[in-house]
């Protein structure tokens, strides 16, 4: 299942990309002069673009019937007496999803103790800025610290700056941090943060990001110049914090300047130039257009598969749904015998989806022990109707193949069916290949062939049973165990999972 959410993983990032990509390109064409207009459009970009998936429905995969298929040569023996370790591309990329984004939620905790530790280690100031916090209309604890990299502003309910003496002096930096704090600023920029770090894989989203920040950034310059009507004294201030900036910068806080975006910032507060209600009104039609575009091609370019778990069958006038059932075992001794038949089991199922009680109710007296121990391995979902009962009809059959009777375990509940799908078809929906081992004995006596195997496969796309056609009895048990771990994408049929069987050829060659 893994597999299904990295592939709706990488289409939606693929969304992503489609939707920053045309709004970016809007803006950087529009050259909108407003910071604040700039900082809303970006923010309204990253939004749309990470809601996207509720802008249509999931798409669910289509079924394939074909023809039959072939598969892949097995790898060749490496080295006496051992065998290559297969590890699946999806579970490497799933675990480095998983260790980036703890990398950096780690590093944002990292952040939080260094703002912690800040605090602790400054000493407040009572009476610093009285004035100016109430000409601003914002309060805040203003603490100082000496060997802090540059002025920090953190808190929601009691904002806390903190500042190196010299700086209480400068008016300009303490109207800049008051302002964010006026402005709310702080919990905005943690939940940028946080989408960065869910998203750290994503440049665009990175590049978003920080577009959003920088005008904001401009957004508090232009505040503060408006503010101290010295224009001149703040841009002094920002190269003077810029030569003064040491470390790496770790606190989750909107620091007073990032030394990336200092060009910017100085290029931004020097041609200031205002912007007519005609150009804004163009550039806002201009932007929303290259929106709406880049989104209808995302959405319908790259639509997302909705989880087929959540389809569950639902047996029909009870109303009770079934979310997990484990295929029966056809018993061996009527696999001998030839047996088939249909065994109709009466459930109970309590008020935790689980079943209580099974009785068989008819059917074949071999079979009704593998399917009571079948269906009593159910689960219903909690929000049909439970607890309850009804009628399950679990159907054996053994699946013909030529001139040989090739037995499945085969389990049938109302609306559950099961369908064949050629090889070749199949093959494209297979998302993890495990390579068989090739077994040293048939190394060693130079055996090479073909081994052909039946395969049930699961609704969610797991593989439920393997069944040897033909081939070399020697290859055989490897080329089983390693099919039993393969993976496919869930097969729909009108909409709704469903089991399939396929047959498989597991070649095996050795080098001349």
């Amino acid at each position: 299942m893994y597999m299904f959410w990295l592939l709706n993983l990488a289409f939606y990032s693929l969304q992503i990309a489609v939707i920053l990509v045309a709004g970016g390109a809007a803006l950087a064409l529009l050259k909108v002069p407003s910071a604040v207009c700039r900082m809303r459009l970006w923010q309204a970009l990253l939004i749309v673009s990470l809601l996207a998936p509720l802008a249509a429905p999931w798409k669910p995969a289509s079924a394939s019937i074909g023809v039959s298929v072939m598969s892949s040569p097995i790898s060749r023996a490496v080295g006496h007496g051992s065998a290559p370790s297969s590890v699946p591309l999806g579970k490497l990329a799933a675990l480095a999803l998983i260790l980036g984004t703890a990398v950096r939620f780690g590093y944002m905790a990292l952040g939080f103790w260094r703002l912690r530790r800040y605090r602790r280690a400054s000493e407040i100031v009572p009476e610093a800025a009285l004035d100016l916090q109430a000409s601003l209309l914002a309060r805040a604890e203003i603490r100082v610290l000496e060997d802090i990299p540059g002025p920090v502003t953190f808190g929601v309910f009691r904002p806390v700056i903190i500042l190196r003496f010299s700086w209480l002096r400068n008016e300009s930096i303490l109207c800049h941090e008051l302002i964010h704090i006026r402005r709310k600023d702080w919990p905005v920029m943690i939940g940028e943060e946080l989408v960065r770090a869910a998203f750290w894989f994503h440049p665009l989203v990175w590049w978003a990001v920080g577009q959003v920040q920088l005008a904001r950034e401009e957004v508090v310059d232009r505040e503060v110049v408006r503010f101290t009507s010295a224009r001149d004294r703040y841009l002094e201030t920002l190269l003077e914090i810029a030569a003064a900036k040491a470390g790496v910068e770790l606190a989750v806080a909107p620091l007073f300047l990032r030394n990336r975006h200092l060009r910017q910032r100085v290029a931004s507060l020097l041609k200031e130039v205002p912007m007519s209600r005609k150009r804004l009104n163009l550039s806002l039609a201009g932007f929303f257009a290259a929106l709406v575009l880049g989104g209808w091609l995302a959405i319908h370019s790259f639509p997302l598969q909705g989880a087929p778990q959540e389809a569950g069958a639902t047996l029909a006038e009870s109303g009770l749904r079934v979310t997990h059932k484990t295929p029966p075992q056809y018993p061996a001794e009527a696999k001998e015998n030839h047996i088939e038949g249909d065994v109709t089991i009466k459930v109970q199922v309590d008020e935790h989806g689980l079943v209580s009680d099974a009785q068989a109710l008819s059917g074949p007296e071999e079979l009704r022990q593998a399917a009571l121990t079948s269906v009593r391995q159910w689960t219903f979902a909690t929000d049909s109707r439970v607890p309850g009962s009804a009628q399950v009809v679990i159907a054996f059959r053994l699946e013909p193949n030529g001139d040989t009777d090739q037995p499945f375990h085969a389990a049938q509940a109302d609306g559950m069916r099961r369908i064949r799908v050629g090889g070749n078809v199949q093959s494209s929906n297979l998302v993890t290949k495990i390579t068989p081992i090739y077994p040293p004995e048939a190394k060693a006596a130079r055996v090479q062939g073909k081994v052909r195997l039946n395969v049930l496969i699961s609704e969610e796309g797991r593989v439920l049973d393997v069944v040897l056609i033909d081939g070399e009895p020697v290859l055989a048990e490897a080329a089983i165990k390693a099919v039993r771990d393969w993976v496919y994408r869930p097969t729909l049929l009108n909409g709704e999972p469903i089991e399939v069987l396929t047959q498989v050829d597991v070649n095996f060659t050795l080098l001349p």
